[in-house]
C-alpha cells in the first residue's frame, strides 16, 4: 500500500451539493468541503470560526416579525432601524436610541404583514419608501433622536402620475442618473416613473431633457419589475427577465426622448432587492432558490446571468427570504432562508472565491427572520451584520436584535474572544458572578472567563454564578463550527483514481492561525481534542493562542472515503489554514 501525502492548502469551494461528490474530475473539488457550518472563509484559503452574536435588545413585540433596514448617512453615522407593526425603532452604537429614558419610536401605518414588501432607497438624510398600498413616502433624519415619516409631498403639487391611487402605488424605487424613480404598480406592473433631474419630487413630464418621464418596458408578455439597480446603466429585474435601460448612447443622459431597454436574460427575479458588487448585480431568481450574478461578458458584448448556487444547490433549497452584503474585512453575502436558516457566500469572483456554508443556530425552535448591515461603531475594520432572532426561551417566543461580532481580531487578545450567540460581556473589576442575562433565563450558557473557558452554567434569575472571580467574561449560547472534506483524492503512480479505493489515514498535520480549542476525526462523533498545551507550559495557566503545525495521530480505520473531520464547540477562535494527512492506499 503506497503512502501519499497530499496537502489541502485552500476551501475557496466552500460546502458543495452531494451532487457533486463525484466531480473529482474538476480542479474546485480540492477545495470544496463536504461540510462547512458556522465557518467563514479567507479569500486567500483558509477558514476561520465564525464570531458570536451580541445580545442587543428585545423587540417591542415578541408576537410578530420585524424587518431590519439599514440607515447609512456617512460610516460615523449609520443606524439601524427596526420596522415593526405600525412602528420604527431606531438603532446606533450598538444599543436601542432613546429619548427621555424611551425608545426613540415612529408611529406608521405599516403592518407586520406588509413589511416584507417594502422598498428602500436612501439619499443623505432621506429614506424613500415604497409599497403597493401606500403613498410613496420619506423617512427623514434631523438627528440621532429626531425623525420623521411623511407621504412625499410632490411639487408642483398634482404632479405625481393620476394612476398612482390607493392600492396601486409603485412597489419599487431607486436613484439613477439624479432622478428618483419608482416602478411597477399593480395595475402598471412594467411601467417605470422618473422625477425631473435633480428634483427628485416633481414628477411633471414633457419634452425638455430634464423633464420627468414614464416608460413601459414593450415584451410579449407581462413582467413584473421586481427591483432597480443603478450603475453605468440601470438594470431591471422582472418576474420574466433581466432587462437594462440606459440612453440610446452611453455617452448622453437619460432624457423622455432618449431610452432604451433592452432584454438581457430570461430568468426571472423574486420580489427582493437586488445587490452591487463593483461591476456585478446578484439576485435571487423566481422561486428564490437560485443567486445568480449579472455580469457584462465582453466575448457576447451582452450581459449574462450565471447561476452561484449550481454547486451548492442544496444550500438555498428552502428559498432566500433576505440578504445583505459584509464587505470588510472580507467580502460576504449572508442570506436568510424561509426556514429561518442563515447561510453566507464568501466571495471574491477575480480570484475564483465562491465559497458557501451554513450556520446553524442552537436553541430550540431558533429562526432567524431578517437581517442587514452597517458599518462597525467600535472603530474597527469591520462591519456589523445585525440579525433579528425568534428564539424559545424560559418555555415564552422571544425576538431579539443582535449583531454577529467579529469574533477575534488580529490583534486582540485571547481574553476578547467571543464566540458564543446571543451573548453578553463584562468587563472591571473581578467578579464572582454576571448578571444582565435575563433574556437567556432557564438557559445553558458557554462562558469564558480571561481568556480561559469556564464550565457551562444556567441562568437563573439572570444571573451565573462562577467558579472564582475574574474580570473578563463572556457568556451566551454556544454554537459548534464544523468542516468536513471531500473524499481525499490525489494523484496515484499509476494514474488511477484514490476514489472507492481502501485507505486509511494515519496521521495529520493541521496548520493553524491564533488558534486553541478543536477536536479532530474520521467523522462527527469520532474525534479527539486537540492538546494545545505544551511540557514547558504550567497546568495551572491558562494556555495562549496557537499560530504552527500540530501533527496527531488520526483516529480512522480503513475506509474508502478518507475524509477528515474538525469542528470546534468552546468559546474560543479556531483557524485552518491547511491539512496535510498521511494516506496509505491500496492501489490495486
Amino acid at each position: 500500500m503506497p503512502v501519499q501525502q497530499p496537502i489541502l492548502s485552500n476551501f475557496t469551494s466552500g460546502e458543495w451539493s452531494p451532487k457533486m461528490n463525484g466531480r473529482v474530475d474538476l480542479e474546485k473539488y480540492f477545495n470544496a468541503c463536504e461540510k462547512l457550518e458556522n465557518f467563514v472563509l479567507f479569500p486567500q484559503g483558509g477558514v476561520e470560526r465564525r464570531g458570536g452574536t451580541r445580545f442587543i435588545n428585545e423587540v417591542k413585540t415578541n408576537s410578530s416579525a420585524v424587518r431590519l433596514v439599514n440607515f447609512e448617512f456617512s460610516v460615523s453615522q449609520a443606524y439601524v432601524l427596526e420596522f415593526g407593526n405600525n412602528y420604527i425603532r431606531v438603532y446606533k452604537d450598538l444599543g436601542v436610541v432613546v429619548s427621555g429614558g424611551s425608545p426613540v419610536e415612529i408611529s406608521t401605518t405599516y403592518t407586520s404583514a406588509q413589511l416584507d414588501d417594502l422598498q428602500f432607497t436612501q439619499s443623505a438624510d432621506t429614506l424613500y419608501i415604497t409599497h403597493k398600498d401606500h403613498h410613496p413616502s420619506s423617512l427623514t433624519r434631523s438627528s440621532h433622536t429626531s425623525w420623521t415619516l411623511s407621504n412625499l409631498a410632490w411639487s408642483p403639487a398634482g404632479s405625481e402620475p393620476s394612476e398612482w391611487t390607493s392600492g396601486n402605488y409603485p412597489q419599487v424605487v431607486t436613484f439613477y442618473e439624479q432622478r428618483l424613480w419608482f416602478a411597477a404598480t399593480p395595475n402598471e406592473p412594467q411601467t417605470l416613473w422618473a422625477s425631473k433631474s435633480g428634483d427628485y419630487t416633481n414628477m411633471t413630464q414633457g419634452s425638455a431633457d430634464d423633464d420627468a418621464l414614464e416608460y413601459t418596458i414593450a415584451t410579449d408578455q407581462v413582467n413584473a419589475i421586481r427591483w432597480l439597480n443603478p450603475g453605468k446603466v440601470l438594470v431591471i429585474g422582472t418576474a420574466g427577465g433581466e432587462f437594462i435601460a440606459s440612453a440610446s448612447s452611453l455617452d448622453e443622459a437619460f432624457s423622455p426622448t432618449n431610452v432604451k431597454i433592452v432584454r438581457q436574460s430570461n430568468y426571472g427575479s423574486a420580489f427582493l432587492p437586488s445587490i452591487r458588487l463593483s461591476d456585478t448585480v446578484l439576485y435571487v431568481q423566481r422561486a428564490s432558490r437560485k443567486l445568480r450574478q449579472f455580469i457584462y461578458a465582453f466575448e457576447s458584448d451582452s450581459y449574462v446571468s450565471t447561476d452561484l448556487t449550481l454547486l451548492a444547490d442544496h444550500i438555498t433549497e428552502y428559498g432566500i427570504k433576505d440578504m445583505t452584503r459584509q464587505s470588510v474585512p472580507n467580502e460576504i453575502i449572508w442570506a436568510v432562508l424561509e426556514d429561518g436558516s442563515l447561510v453566507s457566500l464568501s466571495y471574491l469572483r477575480e480570484q475564483e472565491v465562491l465559497a458557501w456554508a451554513k450556520h446553524p443556530f442552537t436553541g430550540t425552535d431558533t429562526s432567524i427572520e431578517s437581517i442587514t448591515s452597517i458599518p462597525s461603531s467600535e472603530g474597527i475594520p469591520f462591519e456589523e451584520v445585525w440579525i433579528s432572532v425568534k428564539r424559545t426561551i424560559d418555555g415564552s417566543t422571544k425576538r431579539y436584535i443582535e449583531v454577529l461580532r467579529s469574533g477575534l481580531s488580529p490583534t486582540s487578545a485571547i481574553e476578547d474572544s467571543f464566540y458564543t450567540d446571543s451573548g453578553l460581556s463584562y468587563e472591571g473589576s473581578p467578579v464572582s458572578s454576571v448578571s444582565g442575562l435575563d433574556h437567556l433565563e432557564g438557559e445553558t450558557v458557554s462562558v469564558l472567563v480571561d481568556g480561559t473557558v469556564h464550565e457551562d452554567k444556567v441562568v437563573t434569575g439572570g444571573v451565573i454564578a462562577l467558579n472564582g472571580s475574574y474580570s473578563k467574561v463572556h457568556a451566551g449560547l454556544s454554537f459548534t463550527s464544523k468542516l468536513k472534506t471531500m473524499n481525499l483524492e490525489f494523484a496515484a503512480p499509476s494514474g488511477n483514481t484514490a476514489q472507492g479505493k481502501i485507505k486509511r489515514i494515519s496521521r495529520v498535520t493541521v496548520r493553524f492561525l491564533r488558534s486553541l480549542g478543536g477536536a479532530i476525526g474520521s467523522q462527527e462523533g469520532n474525534t479527539d481534542v486537540f492538546s494545545f498545551r505544551s511540557s514547558a507550559d504550567s497546568m495551572d495557566s491558562s494556555v495562549g493562542l496557537f499560530t504552527g503545525d500540530i501533527t496527531v495521530p488520526f483516529r480512522g480505520g480503513h475506509e474508502t472515503e478518507g475524509q477528515i473531520y474538525l469542528e470546534q464547540s468552546q468559546p474560543l477562535p479556531f483557524t485552518v489554514l491547511s491539512l496535510m494527512p498521511k494516506v496509505k492506499t491500496n492501489m490495486e
